[in-house]
């Protein structure tokens, strides 16, 4: 790695890096003001409470933001009623009391990206309403089960629906389930045509190189389509990343394989010119350079600058791509009968 590199990749984390210094001093802040809380307690909120993260509607409808939550607070149970207690980053103290029989509770779960990857119940109406979901820091795995059984404490008679009480099942949502097939189905296409089927060697990608860090992004509305079908925000997340790598997968072997069937003229025999240590020059000037020093004991029996044939395909789309099946007859016989050249090459 040449030392420009490494500064540019140095200067891609730096924002990276900011952005997380931010996160994790705004959690601590947000863990202080919780702490100051529970010391706060006294009487009967002492002994049946919660850490709670909670947010405002308005705040939770955001999509992007550094946390998911307003402020970390607390549930305070009581027989007839809960309080709900938190100290905003504003300064602002909410201290909301709502009876059990206005709890009006309606569970809202891990639903797009304002969820930030957790599970959450909305609790109260109108502009009362609180949106809570248990405070297991950034451990959002167990987000749904803590967040049920609290939903379930302060609203027994509250029905959770099934997404709230069991892990979502891929293969039970269409979406999801076509979304896993699609993945598989295109690692098989990747594996299969691109190194099972298709012998040729890619010599030179040429534009379509500038397009292969950007092909996991057209994986990005996938998120979208998933979370209109009640895919819950993390396994949409995660399948939509899984469709990027495996579109990254596919990518040039889907090109390579539609470059060739559009290639009017198929497989052609180009001319090269043999230089040093089994290297080519093209005698053509837009025929890409060919590398075969890997075999440099084989071209050494002929003499430098003497002219060779390739059979190369060069479709539309721009690639070039070296059929070596019969190079490779040529040189597997000349290797047979010069077993020292062979360990030479390795």
């Amino acid at each position: 790695m040449n030392v420009t590199t490494m500064f540019i990749r140095l200067l891609l984390l730096i924002p990276a890096l900011i952005l997380l210094v931010l996160v994790l001093k705004k959690a601590k802040r947000a863990k202080q003001a919780q702490d100051r809380l529970v010391q706060g307690l006294t009487g009967d909120a002492s002994g049946n409470w919660y850490r709670i993260n909670v947010t405002r509607p308005e705040q939770f409808s955001k999509k992007f933001k550094l946390l998911g939550f307003e402020a970390r607070g607390l549930l305070i149970n009581a027989p007839g009623q809960i309080q709900i207690v938190a100290e905003l980053p504003t300064g602002e103290r909410i201290d909301r009391y709502i009876s059990k029989d206005q709890l009006k509770t309606q569970w809202l779960g891990n639903s797009g990206l304002g969820s930030a990857n957790m599970h959450w119940f909305s609790v109260g109406t109108g502009a009362q309403t609180l949106i809570i979901s248990t405070d297991t820091g950034f451990n959002a795995i167990q987000s749904r089960e803590a967040t049920a059984d609290l939903c379930r404490k302060i609203d027994p008679q509250f029905q959770l629906p099934a997404t709230a009480t069991a892990d979502f099942a891929l293969e039970k949502n269409p979406a999801s389930l076509a979304v896993v097939l699609g993945f598989f189905g295109l690692l098989l296409l990747a594996f299969i045509d691109g190194i099972v089927l298709n012998k040729n060697e890619l010599v030179n990608l040429g534009k379509h190189l500038y397009g292969t860090p950007l092909v996991p992004l057209c994986a990005l509305p996938c998120y979208w389509w998933l979370s209109r079908r009640q895919v819950p925000s993390r396994e949409a997340l995660v399948l939509t990343m899984l469709l990027g790598l495996a579109l990254s997968a596919a990518y040039i072997p889907t090109l390579k394989r539609l470059d060739q069937l559009l290639a009017t003229e198929g497989t052609k025999a180009i001319a090269y010119r043999l230089g040093a240590n089994g290297s080519f020059e093209a005698i053509s000037p837009e025929t890409p350079k060919l590398n075969f020093s890997h075999q440099k004991e084989y071209w050494a029996q002929f003499k430098e600058g003497s002219t060779h044939y390739f059979d190369l395909t060069h479709g539309p789309l721009g690639l070039w791509q070296l059929d070596h099946s019969r190079l490779d007859q040529e040189v597997e016989q000349y290797y047979e009968k010069h077993p020292a050249a062979r360990a030479g090459s390795r």
